[in-house]
């Protein structure tokens, strides 16, 4: 690119926007590399450090699970984990209180162990823990029904059992569905980066043929 422009400018011929624009992009980069580098990297650690006090790990949390797309997935995934832990303690003979307990601080995510930790409260009072769960935008209401039925049949290892097959198997196929439309946006994602790029390169060979003609 660099020996087209030359020569672009010894014939006196104007370079076309987009391959200016190229230019311009790439000669930002060579020459700001190091500093976008840092920028990148210390980007990373406040980040990282955001995330390590009890606010920042909370929003964070919580913005994991709205992301459009992936945050229903990350949603089924902590619900499966719910399920399973709870159901797998409850059936080895664990308390309901101590289950509770284990698996909020197993949970992974701040916000569902507070939903969870509230459920062991009204467990404490001995108020049914779907209670708990009424209007619950990260429960579903298949989990909060199937706790209900388990609670009142005294199966409740049973039920999330159950509930935890379905959301694992409801996990791989919401992965799979992810990867189907991920794929179709990364190749033209992809496709308009390369083909603009040959363009702007092009644009500039085709207009030096005309000069020289």
């Amino acid at each position: 690119m660099p020996t087209f422009t030359d020569m672009f400018r010894d014939f006196g011929a104007k370079i076309p926007t987009p391959t200016r624009i190229l230019l311009a992009s790439s000669e930002f980069i060579k020459t700001n590399f190091i500093y976008l580098l840092l920028i990148i990297v210390a980007g990373m650690f406040l980040l990282k450090a955001w995330t390590q006090t009890p606010r920042g790990h909370w929003l964070f949390d919580q913005i994991k699970i709205r992301i459009p797309l992936i945050g229903s997935v990350i949603r089924r995934i902590l619900l499966a984990r719910f399920a399973r832990t709870l159901g797998t303690l409850i059936q080895a003979g664990v308390s309901l209180l101590e289950a509770l307990e284990i698996t909020a601080r197993t949970s992974g995510n701040l916000v569902f162990q507070a939903q969870i930790l509230q459920m062991k409260g009204m467990a404490a009072r001995g108020d049914p823990m779907e209670k708990s769960l009424t209007g619950s935008k990260l429960f579903s209401p298949l989990v909060i029904q199937m706790i209900a039925v388990g609670e009142e049949t005294a199966e409740l290892d049973s039920m999330l059992l159950k509930t935890a097959a379905f959301y694992e198997s409801e996990v791989d196929a919401a992965i799979e569905a992810l990867t189907s439309i991920i794929e179709p946006i990364i190749i033209v994602v992809l496709g308009v980066i390369l083909g603009g790029t040959i363009i702007a390169i092009y644009l500039q060979i085709f207009d030096l043929m005309n000069v020289i003609q």
